[in-house]
């Protein structure tokens, strides 16, 4: 249905253009004024963004009951059945249908308007009426000639016909008991268009030797093939679609270096033509492409190298490709930049993520389907940022967290007050670094305890801080709304009011984005905004525990928070099924600031936990984090609903396949199946450790990096 409504406005297009621009009776019909002025109210109505094409078509049919032989009448007529085909695809084969029987009855009027000859025979090729449609086209281009047209319109006629032409061909040796081997009568087919083509190449070079490439693919005739390409680049320098064809054709055959050559050629023997020249430009990235993926490393940073020479002299030659330079010369660096970081060049990936922003602030643009420049492994800006970001952050100890948080933090001063993403990563890695400062002191003296409550305070001040911007530049991502909120109660313990207003507004925001969600949605997808929403209602909740407050006062909140994913897994499930007692805050304080919850009764498996983990954790410090993995197995049948170990699995999985996704110098990726299988792994046993025990932090703000990894969607 797209394919056919995009056809449909392509018609619409050449319809009108055609009869605005080449419609030129030879005998003007002389109007009464009183029909001028209706027929000149249809045609404006006609021009309106939404026309009332039904009315248009009602006051056309009585015109045209008057008077049969009232041409202007038929040719808008024409015009507006196209436009409700397009509005109403189901019915085009009628309008189409009757948009062709006005078109016919006005060249019955006068057969010496080309335009109207053209816009026939785009309906008939619409219809599939190929032998009409070719015959319409010869008659525009008989009236062109008779004319004296310029050569230019006299192509643009001619193509049609071999348009025509081409699809009776490719019918025919489709017919084919063997298409390899084509009878005489497809080969006649052929040949018709390939000299119906030639007559096409004084006014239209580009169309003719692109198409005639075209019907030599389909013979298998690749000499010849190429031959018209490199013809047609010879005098078209300036026509992408031949350019992209040639370097298409090449690629597919294994032979960028040829294609490289042949521009070489080109600009030695001919001179310096910016379409060649940028047409160069094209075929070394590609090629340096494919010695990427053939992994001759060195060859393909020479070769990105030169491309960008090429973009560079283009730009300097002639002004006017400006743009387009500038483009190709972003994603050169940014496919280097994607190199240096797979082979953990931090530094050099970094200058050339700086190199691309400086060739174009564009790299910055993202659509719907991702970054609007990007290489061809599908690399841009943000996602080669945040993998150099996720590597220096592995294994999320303090050294590597502060690393990471560097990293952010010297690409908003980059893009100060610019991208919501890059604010939301360096908030949640200084939140982690503040609570991995407190963790690393947690066994030291009094004093030493003290000196890293005030610098992981600070630190989580610098969070909040990150966060608010984040949550200024994209106010409806429920996300980045909650966790600014949960910063001021989880790690600042302060400003409450504030933080529940931030839940109040993650609610709102989640909720209209929920009910806008398209039915395709998928179930991950759906899930974690659901989660976004829960989260927040759990974090009201556990707010107002903290201040003391009573259970009447956050029940509704808890009972909200278990509509939303992941439902009654909830720790807010709990509460609601304990009445509050099992959250009540106990009599003494936590920090002198907020009441602390009541204490759990010790689990006896702790010890032994304990004994395991000694043995996990050093392997997971050193990287190997599948033996740390099969440790932590050993004693899964007898730690399971212990919420340590599933805290431990989860995290352990959650950097092993952070380790997969920005492997270090030396190291391969993961597979696509490898990473997504520990990810799934992180997220579950991370979820069931924050069930089990919903108080400490750590377990909910790895489960949603982990959410954030599986989410990732940045390029």
């Amino acid at each position: 249905m797209i394919q056919r409504l995009t056809a449909l406005l392509c018609l619409l297009g050449t319809f009108s253009a055609l009869l605005c621009c080449h419609s030129a009776p030879t005998r003007p019909p002389q109007l009464a004024p009183e029909v001028r002025q209706r027929i000149d109210a249809v045609r404006a109505e006609l021009q309106k963004p939404q026309p009332d094409l039904d009315g248009a078509l009602v006051t056309l049919d009585g015109m045209l009951r008057a008077n049969p032989r009232l041409r202007p009448a038929l040719l808008l007529s024409g015009e507006a059945n196209i436009k409700l085909a397009v509005a109403r695809p189901q019915q085009a084969e009628a309008l189409l249908g009757d948009a062709s029987r006005n078109l016919k009855a006005a060249l019955d009027l006068d057969r010496a308007d080309a335009g109207s000859w053209l816009a026939l025979s785009e309906i008939y090729f619409r219809q599939g009426e190929f032998e009409q449609g070719r015959d319409a086209a010869l008659a525009a281009a008989e009236v062109r000639r008779d004319q004296k047209a310029a050569e230019p319109e006299l192509a643009a006629a001619l193509l049609w016909a071999a348009h025509h032409e081409t699809q009776i061909f490719v019918r025919s040796l489709r017919a084919e008991s063997d298409p390899q081997k084509p009878g005489p009568a497809t080969l006649e087919r052929a040949q018709h268009v390939l000299s119906r083509l030639e007559a096409c190449r004084a006014g239209n070079p580009s169309e003719a030797y692109l198409r005639q490439s075209w019907i030599y693919a389909y013979l298998g005739r690749g000499n010849e093939e190429f031959t018209a390409l490199r013809r047609g680049v010879l005098v078209a320098p300036e026509s992408f679609a031949l350019h992209d064809r040639l370097r298409t054709r090449h690629a597919e055959r294994g032979e960028q270096a040829e294609c490289v050559a042949t521009y070489k050629a080109l600009l030695r023997d001919h001179g310096n033509k910016a379409g060649w020249r940028y047409a160069l430009g094209q075929a070394q990235m590609v090629l340096a492409d494919k010695l990427r993926n053939d992994g001759n490393r060195t060859r393909a940073i020479a070769t990105y190298t030169q491309a960008a020479e090429a973009f560079t002299k283009t730009r300097e030659d002639h002004p006017e490709w400006r743009d387009q330079c500038d483009n190709m010369r972003a994603i050169q660096h940014l496919a280097m930049a994607r190199m240096y970081q797979e082979s953990g060049e931090t530094e050099q990936a970094k200058d050339q993520l700086k190199r691309a922003y400086t060739a174009t602030p564009r790299v910055l643009d993202s659509n719907q389907t991702g970054a609007v420049l990007h290489d061809s492994f599908g690399g841009g800006y943000g996602s080669t940022l945040n993998r150099l970001g996720q590597a220096l952050g592995t294994g999320r100890s303090r050294q590597a967290l502060a690393a990471s948080l560097a990293l952010w933090e010297e690409f908003i001063a980059l893009h100060p007050g610019k991208l919501a993403w890059l604010y939301n990563n360096a908030a949640f890695d200084a939140r982690d670094l503040g609570i991995a400062i407190e963790a690393q002191a947690a066994r030291a003296e009094a004093a030493a305890k003290q000196a890293a409550a005030r610098e992981a305070r600070a630190i989580y001040e610098r969070s909040y801080e990150l966060y608010k911007v984040a949550a200024e530049l994209e106010p409806d991502n429920a996300r980045i709304v909650n966790d600014t909120g949960l910063v001021l109660v989880y790690n600042l313990g302060r400003d409450h009011a504030k933080a529940e207003s931030l839940f109040a507004q993650a609610i709102r925001v989640g909720r209209a984005a929920l009910e806008a969600l398209p039915a395709d949605t998928t179930r991950d997808d759906r899930h974690r905004l659901e989660e976004a929403v829960g989260d927040a209602y759990w974090n009201t909740a556990y707010t107002r525990n903290k201040l003391g407050r009573p259970f009447a006062e956050y029940k509704e909140a808890l009972q909200e928070a278990v509509k939303y994913f992941p439902y009654q897994q909830r720790e807010a499930a709990r509460w609601l099924r304990n009445g509050g007692a099992a959250a009540q805050p106990a009599s003494g304080s936590s920090g002198g600031t907020t009441p602390a919850p009541a204490a759990r009764q010790p689990d006896s498996r702790g010890p032994e936990f304990q004994q395991v983990l000694g043995r996990a954790a050093p392997k997971a410090a050193a990287g190997d984090f599948d033996g740390a993995l099969l440790e932590l197995d050993k004693v899964a049948k007898t730690m399971q609903g212990y919420p340590p170990f599933h805290y431990h699995v989860g995290l352990y999985s959650l950097r092993y396949a952070q380790a997969k996704i920005a492997p270090k110098q030396g190291e391969r990726a993961g597979s696509a199946s490898q990473i997504d299988g520990l990810l799934t792994d992180a997220r579950n046993q991370l979820q069931r450790a924050v069930e089990l025990d919903g108080e400490p932090i750590e377990p909910r703000l790895h489960l949603a990096q982990a959410n954030l990894e599986s989410g990732e969607m940045l390029t």
